[in-house]
Formats: C-alpha cells, sequence, structure tokens
C-alpha cells in the first residue's frame, strides 16, 4: 500500500529542470496520440474503456511504460491491424516506452546479412537456390547436396550485372503459374519489397514511424501487401523445389533474360 501511494504522490511532482520538463511534455504528446489513435480506430472498445477506468490515468505514472488505455490500443493494434513485437508486452517498464510505432524485422535479407550460417542451412533449399542466382552464396555451399544429373544446375551460366526491378517484374508477369512471382522473392532477398515488414532489417531498421493516422494507414497497408508478397514468393520457392534441374534451368533463363534486356534497354527509371 505504501508503495502505491508514494506512486501516486510522486505523479504529481512538478518538473524541476528544463530536461524533466521537456520530458514530461513528450510523455504528454505520446500519451496524447495513443489516445487520439485509440478512440480513431476502435472507438467503441475506447468508451467502454473509458467508461470502465474512470480513476485511471491518461499518462503513465512512473515505472510504467503504458496506461491501461494505452495498453489496450496495443493489443487491438496487433490483434486487427499488424503485429506488435513481443517484447513491448513482455518489458512494460518506463524506459521501454515505444514513442514510434515498433516494426520488427521480418526479411529473410536479415539472415544473410548477419552471416548466420546456421540460419543459412535452415532455410530451404528454393531460397538457398535464389541467394545463389543473386550471387550471395557460392555453389561450393551445396556440397554434396545434390546427386547426378541434378548437380548439373551449377553448370548453368548464369549471367552477371545488374538486372533492373521493373524489367524482372514485367518478364515475370508474361509467366504463367508460380514463376509469375520469382521478382517478389528476390524483392524479399533483397529488402526492397516497398513494404516495412519484409524489408526492414536490423542493421536499417524502421525509423520516424510515429503514431498518427498517416503512418498507421500506411503500415497497414503495407502489412496486408506484405503478406501477399510473402505468400506468392513461397509459391514460387515451393515450385522451385519440386523439380530442380528443370524448375532452376527456367528460373536462371528467366533472370538471364531480364539481365540482357537490363543492360541493352534499361528503364528510364532506374529504381522502378
Amino acid at each position: 500500500m505504501i508503495a502505491d501511494l508514494r506512486q501516486w504522490l510522486s505523479a504529481f511532482l512538478l518538473p524541476m529542470t528544463k530536461s524533466q520538463a521537456e520530458e514530461f511534455l513528450r510523455l504528454a504528446c505520446s500519451s496524447s496520440q495513443y489516445l487520439d489513435l485509440y478512440r480513431h480506430y476502435f472507438r467503441a472498445q475506447f468508451e467502454r474503456s473509458m467508461q470502465r477506468n474512470r480513476r485511471q490515468w491518461l499518462i503513465p505514472l512512473p515505472g510504467n511504460a503504458y496506461t491501461v488505455f494505452e495498453s489496450q490500443f496495443l493489443s487491438l493494434v496487433d490483434k486487427h491491424l499488424f503485429p506488435i513485437p513481443e517484447y513491448v508486452f513482455d518489458d512494460p517498464f518506463e524506459e521501454n516506452r515505444c514513442f514510434g510505432i515498433p516494426v520488427e524485422p521480418n526479411g529473410l535479407a536479415s539472415i544473410f546479412e548477419y552471416g548466420n550460417a546456421d540460419a543459412i542451412c535452415d532455410m530451404d533449399l528454393g531460397w538457398q537456390l535464389l541467394f545463389y542466382l543473386g550471387g550471395q552464396l557460392q555453389y561450393e555451399f551445396f556440397d554434396g547436396m545434390f546427386d547426378a544429373p541434378t548437380d548439373g544446375i551449377f553448370d548453368l551460366d548464369i549471367e552477371g550485372g545488374q538486372v533492373y526491378a521493373s524489367v524482372l517484374r514485367k518478364r515475370c508477369e508474361e509467366r504463367e503459374g508460380p514463376l509469375s512471382s520469382l521478382h517478389l522473392a528476390m524483392a524479399m532477398l533483397d529488402h526492397d519489397t516497398g513494404t516495412a515488414w519484409l524489408d526492414a532489417t536490423y542493421d536499417v531498421p524502421v525509423d520516424g514511424a510515429n503514431w498518427d493516422r498517416e503512418t498507421v494507414d500506411a503500415l497497414v497497408e503495407q502489412f496486408v501487401e506484405s503478406e501477399e508478397i510473402w505468400e506468392r514468393a513461397m509459391q514460387c520457392v515451393r515450385w522451385l523445389e519440386v523439380d530442380v534441374l528443370h524448375h532452376f534451368t527456367e528460373v536462371v533463363e528467366l533472370w538471364n533474360q531480364s539481365i540482357r534486356e537490363s543492360q541493352t534497354h534499361p528503364p528510364e527509371e532506374p529504381g522502378t
């Protein structure tokens, strides 16, 4: 009881320094953003919670990362809009408060980026072959993995050079079936899908994702898109594994065609 009393009393202390005042104003502004978004996206739940928790504080008490309302909002976001990392719920201490939207890297490229050999070995064969196609793995990685004649895939001539995403996408869209999604799988490996959920890495995290309606709306849209990209990319990977020799031969032919076209007829906007 005494500990609770001290916590409540400490909440009434005015900031003593400029730094403390700035921290308080930052916290108050952040709490206002959380409440605004809670009311905007989940109005019914917000109004019920306000009725049931009239005596609850609208700004976190010292030592706490979130108020009751903010914790409820984060849980609803995680359930209905896009995933919130587990650490947000597991460590709700004052110093761990998320003043920006936490986007946890979920792209395959971050695994390779850290040089985690065990993780690469545990990946599906289809992804490993696409890493090889893009030059991030050497054929020695696959020693002893294949028997003849499947081992002949490493005799295929993979052309070097830059391939523009727009060229590869166009050539893929001309194909039918899982091969039409090759460009999405390659974009995932390069963390270049245009979605925060698949492009973020621990070296290059998502910065500047503020808790405002515009950003939340954009992330909701990107999360839906990222799930579609993931599913289509996995269809391509699974198809590649069904008949490695013939299907990887098709992949290499399409890849080489895209590289040659990129070199001879580059798009007007290379970044597209």
